[in-house]
């Protein structure tokens, strides 16, 4: 981050020396310090984003969507991690927007019972690890109406930027059918899956133009990105209160995808799945994962614990203690592939689902040809797949990974509000299939 003071700078330089993660060029991306209203890391410093309901067993929440429904009975805590060896005191904000994540006209004390201006003074720092860190956590307050939030956490002034992390609370007004199935379309049926759904929405009161005013969004795998936003219903039934959308239309289809990567270093003492090797250093451990291949026109298989492209963190030696005696490794990921005409990245979860500099491939053109890159990363067990991006940033996941019908995909269904000359949107129902 810009105010990253110079001491700072040179204690993170001894600690992570040889460290290609911080040696590649992030300028770009990390220079826009614009407030953006989705997931997004301001800071190189800053790893390890999390908000999730604050339930135990920690692990198992962590792969929990940060949706809740208003009566906020279990919060959601957000913590995330700094590579440094003083603690700061952070600030937060709660911004609210709306259905389409353009930030809201509401004033604050029309969704917040208290001042927005939150302090995040809970913070602890790692123990026993090789590359120290401070843990911080911050439980997001109770807000008043359902809908779309971003949490802002800032450093002094609101200029200088750490995070911004999406969450939704939703009131139980609607109910939603939803059914997958078999995609039309010749070879498309192949590689896509089809869904029709309905939304029954009795329990939403002054409906009176049910196609404008309720809106529904679609997502696979918790994916913002390619979500179905523009979904138009097939019949209207205003007796029944229902609106179905049964259409065959890409509107309603997705890329089946594939079964996610997955790699495991919950310890180092043990090689765990997909890791090769691990060379043990004093200022971080570099673990090397198990050289893989595309898996473009494969035959399908499964993959062991699928978790949708998402992960968790957790140390196995000391998973009650994880946030702060999980340590942080180098993994190091090599893809076997001739040179291709775009540019490769490690995509997921772990990077937001964006196409983040950090988790660039570089192509080495010996022994065959391979791509690899370098990523600090803390103990856990990580979905994630190769992508290729070209030069207009168009991320293509089928070149590297296919896709397949058969694919266990996770969906979740959005259904949005508008009141008649109502300023905001209300998220009056959600269901995660």
């Amino acid at each position: 981050m810009k105010f990253q003071i110079l001491a700072l700078s040179i204690f993170l330089f001894q600690v992570i020396t040889c460290n290609t993660v911080f040696a590649q060029n992030t300028e770009t991306y990390y220079d826009d310090m614009s407030f953006k209203t989705e997931d997004f890391i301001y800071d190189p410093y800053i790893k390890t984003v999390r908000l999730y309901p604050n339930q135990q067993p920690s692990q198992t929440a962590q792969l929990e969507q940060p949706i809740i429904p208003l009566s906020q009975r279990i919060p959601l805590l957000l913590t995330f991690d700094e590579l440094a060896s003083d603690a700061r005191v952070y600030k937060a904000k709660i911004i609210r927007c709306e259905s389409d994540w353009t930030e809201s006209t509401l004033p604050d004390m029309e969704y917040l019972s208290v001042y927005n201006d939150f302090l995040i003074r809970d913070y602890d720092f790692s123990i026993n690890t090789k590359v120290p860190f401070v843990h911080y956590k911050f439980q997001i307050p109770k807000v008043k109406i359902s809908g779309n939030y971003i949490v802002k956490v800032f450093y002094q002034d609101e200029e200088n930027l750490i995070l911004t992390k999406r969450f939704m609370i939703f009131e139980e007004k609607t109910s939603v059918a939803f059914e997958q199935i078999p995609a039309v379309g010749g070879e498309s049926s192949l590689v896509s899956q089809q869904f029709k759904l309905s939304v029954n929405y009795t329990g939403v009161s002054g409906v009176v133009n049910p196609n404008k005013q309720l809106k529904v969004v679609v997502r696979q795998n918790y994916r913002w990105q390619t979500a179905r936003k523009e979904l138009q219903p097939t019949f209207v039934k205003d007796h029944q209160k229902t609106l179905e959308f049964s259409s065959l239309s890409e509107s309603q289809r997705f890329l089946g995808s594939n079964e996610f990567r997955l790699f495991d270093i919950r310890t180092q003492r043990k090689l765990g799945w997909g890791v090769d090797s691990v060379r043990y250093q004093n200022n971080g451990d570099h673990v090397f994962l198990q050289p893989e291949k595309s898996r473009a026109n494969l035959a399908y298989g499964t993959r062991l614990e699928d978790f949708n492209g998402q992960f968790y963190v957790e140390n196995s030696q000391r998973a009650e203690q994880s946030r702060t005696e999980a340590d942080y490794a180098y993994v190091n990921f090599v893809l076997k592939s001739q040179k291709l005409s775009n540019d490769v990245y490690i995509i997921g979860g772990l990077t937001d689902w964006k196409i983040n500099p950090l988790f660039k491939m570089q192509y080495i053109n010996k022994n065959g040809g391979y791509y690899t890159a370098e990523v600090l990363l803390k103990q856990g067990i990580y979905n994630y797949f190769y992508t290729t991006v070209n030069a207009q940033k168009q991320i293509d996941e089928t070149v590297l990974e296919s896709n397949y019908w058969q694919t266990e995909n996770a969906y979740d269904v959005f259904i949005y509000y508008r009141p008649m000359s109502s300023r905001t949107d209300y998220l009056v129902g959600y269901r995660k299939i």
